[in-house]
């Protein structure tokens, strides 16, 4: 779908049934011309008539966009969900492809930034210390250690406009075979993590869910571990969510501390300047996500009980 000018990566977008972020998320990526487009549609919870409805709107908005755009899509008729529906979505892209980005339906990404997304994988390729990348970048530049640097490096992959490697991503295939989800390999590296809050909710994450993977993004965060990867992200912000509202999976309410806007600055490493471990912003980026410190777990839990405490307080 290049139209002879390629200025991104082959682009992965997995859909459930929100026709509305849907199409938002599809205009901003093929304006920026990727050299593929995948669409990878979910299938309906059994025996909920609107959800069939709304999965069925999405598949019709789908086959609209091919009517003007080379789309390769994977239609499923049952509903995998959050585990084996990504799965088998981003198994199908990287059958195809050798890298790519991948995208969920509610993330809008910034204009031309799929250009940098592509000079990321090209340029990391080659650094078997690095799993993944991602555009999306949550940390305000205080919080950064090296602002002025375009890229860092962190324990923690995203789960959002982020890419990868094919190989890479095949090493996940034994992890999801092997069962318990916490067996000792998992364990052994929960337990090298460096912070020892993030390791104790890594642990207890595990134990509390059971045996089994529940989601996908948790098996590649463990997968990243297992293998001594780092995730590399942009220290400025490409990509915005437009999910968080009652339709969501998971993220019904917007985090304060979610971006909102985009960066403009669009820079690559200089030459020679290698992406660090940046420990203070991953410290940040832990205690905002997972609530480790006792007063952000106090904050969760007042405001889980008295909503209109959060919104005066983020007036």
């Amino acid at each position: 779908m290049n139209n002879g000018k390629e200025t991104g990566p082959p682009v992965l977008i997995l859909a459930y049934n929100r026709v509305h972020e849907l199409t938002q998320v599809l205009n901003a990526v093929v304006e920026q011309n990727p050299q593929a487009l995948y669409i990878s549609v979910d299938g309906p919870k059994p025996g909920l008539e609107s959800d069939s409805e709304r999965v069925y709107a999405v598949r019709e908005a789908v086959m609209e966009f091919q009517g003007r755009w080379a789309i390769k899509t994977r239609i499923s008729q049952t509903n995998g969900g959050v585990l084996e529906g990504v799965l088998a979505g981003i198994d199908w892209f990287f059958s195809q492809e050798s890298q790519g980005v991948i995208l969920e339906d509610d993330v809008i990404i910034a204009p031309h930034s799929l250009a940098l997304a592509a000079s990321l994988l090209n340029q990391l390729e080659p650094n078997s210390e690095v799993g993944s990348i991602s555009l999306f970048n949550p940390v305000p530049a205080r919080r950064l250690t090296r602002p002025d640097q375009s890229v860092r490096l962190s324990l923690l992959p995203s789960s959002q406009y982020w890419g990868t490697w094919a190989d890479r991503w095949a090493r996940t295939s034994e992890l999801r075979k092997r069962l318990p989800a916490n067996h000792d390999e998992v364990t052994a590296a929960i337990q090298a993590l460096r912070n020892l809050r993030f390791r104790q909710h890594w642990r207890n994450h595990l134990e509390v869910h059971g045996d089994r993977w529940l989601c996908w993004e948790d098996l590649w965060i463990v997968m990243h571990w297992i293998s001594n990867w780092s995730a590399a992200y942009t220290n400025g912000n490409f990509s915005r969510h437009i999910g968080f509202n009652s339709a969501a999976t998971n993220s019904w309410d917007q985090p304060s501390w979610y971006p909102t806007a985009f960066d403009n600055a669009l820079a690559l490493p200089r030459k020679g300047d290698n992406p660090r471990y940046d420990q203070r912003a991953d410290e940040w980026y832990f205690n905002q996500r997972f609530a480790l410190s006792p007063w952000k777990k106090a904050k969760h839990f007042v405001w889980s009980r008295l909503p209109w405490l959060r919104e005066r307080y983020l007036a």
